[in-house]
């Protein structure tokens, strides 16, 4: 049985219907019905709290069905817990940088701007777009970027670096074993360029 199989079996033996299991975990239903669908994976974090609500092992779960990455781990924040910045403090930091520098006090943490690579059917409606409007060119871009503002930054110790995203409701940490020395990183589909170093 693949996990989706038995992760739905493990939460019908509890009891607990996909809402239930969802208002415990603290994630949509629709996360719930992904995984048992097949159509995702949750990340190390939930996959602990899956283990400890329907009380199965992660061994059991996974069985060398199913990838995880483990090197992916997903916490949740509040950013409304950090103090309002104001003057000066307004213009040198922002929340996400100060969520960060709490998480990793001890690391030397660089801002990343992110520039998704964009295929090649997107470049051509890009080019498409300016030939036919007066908008520039990077409007897919520009509409990317608004659709995640999210925060990224390198955090590097002497023995391991990761990638780091501060969003509204996560900070989300991936480490990573190839950094270049080179001011340009890509990582996936999205070109990660270094900014300011905010510590260390």
């Amino acid at each position: 049985m693949k996990f989706e199989g038995k992760l739905k079996e493990a939460r019908k033996k509890q009891g607990l219907t996909q809402e239930d299991m969802a208002e415990k975990l603290c994630v949509s239903r629709a996360a719930i019905a992904k995984w048992e669908t097949g159509k995702g994976m949750p990340d190390v974090e939930n996959l602990r709290a899956i283990s400890t609500l329907l009380d199965v092992s992660i061994d059991y779960l996974l069985d060398g069905e199913a990838e995880i990455d483990l090197n992916i781990i997903k916490e949740p924040i509040n950013l409304d817990d950090y103090p309002k910045l104001t003057g000066l403090n307004k213009l040198k930091t922002t929340k996400e940088n100060e969520v960060i520098k709490t998480r990793y006090p001890d690391a030397e943490i660089t801002v990343l701007l992110r520039e998704r690579i964009l295929s090649r059917g997107e470049r051509i409606v890009d080019n498409a777009v300016w030939l036919l409007t007066d908008a520039p060119t990077g409007t897919v871009d520009l509409a990317d970027k608004l659709k995640d503002m999210s925060s990224y930054y390198l955090v590097e110790y002497p023995d391991k670096k990761l990638l780091v995203n501060v969003t509204k409701d996560f900070i989300i940490s991936q480490r990573l074993y190839i950094v270049t020395e080179t001011k340009k990183l890509q990582i996936g589909e999205n070109v990660f360029t270094k900014g300011v170093k905010i510590n260390g």
